[in-house]
């Protein structure tokens, strides 16, 4: 609700299982992750939470079982972290089910983002490649929007590939800022206040 208050166009959350995604439970990152877990039953009031508000929903994946679930739900499109950009089987997989993405970039560098631009050079969806730093938050002095136009040259030629921004700093600037540059997509990290504890608060 207060993203649709603020303007946003898709609500996004993340859909995992904890003990997949982290099975190692004696460093307490698991009892993290599943204190903001999910399940199958929350996530459908949340797509009806999203349609009430008009606003579309999004979730990020981290294995096939979440694209199994997405898909289940009637979700055609998902986000992919950067930790899972070279994860080639899962995007394969989602390719599979004719998803479209939208993928961040933090922890890629110029030899997995070219490997990106090839494998969805010629899929039938559109796809957005997001430029981001994957620092929470992230100084501004650090963002490095110069690398928004170096990935617009990357994919002149791909007309179905699309750059955004996964603005991770504090305040609006950074999103102000990387705007004027052509994007089609800003995701932006926000909080209600400061009392959640959650991964990427």
């Amino acid at each position: 609700i207060a993203a649709k208050a603020s303007g946003c166009d898709y609500a996004k959350f993340q859909m995992y299982s904890a003990n997949r995604r982290y099975p190692t439970k004696d460093d307490g990152i698991n009892d993290l992750l599943r204190s903001c877990e999910l399940d199958i039953n929350e996530f459908k009031a949340l797509i009806d939470i999203c349609a009430t508000h008009k606003i579309k929903f999004l979730t990020t994946v981290f294995d096939k079982e979440d694209i199994d679930s997405v898909v289940l739900l009637g979700i055609r499109e998902i986000k992919i972290s950067s930790f899972d950009a070279t994860n080639f089987e899962l995007i394969d997989y989602g390719m599979s089910k004719n998803l479209r993405f939208i993928i961040s970039l933090g922890l890629c560098d110029e030899s997995v983002v070219n490997g990106l631009i090839k494998k969805f050079s010629n899929y039938n969806l559109s796809t957005v490649l997001l430029h981001c730093i994957s620092a929470y938050p992230t100084p501004l002095s650090e963002l490095n929007l110069n690398t928004i136009p170096w990935l617009h040259n990357k994919i002149k030629d791909t007309p179905k590939l699309e750059i955004g921004f996964s603005d991770h700093s504090v305040g609006t600037v950074g999103s102000i800022a990387a705007r004027s540059m052509g994007l089609s997509v800003i995701e932006k990290h926000f909080r209600l206040n400061g009392d959640e504890t959650c991964v990427d608060r």
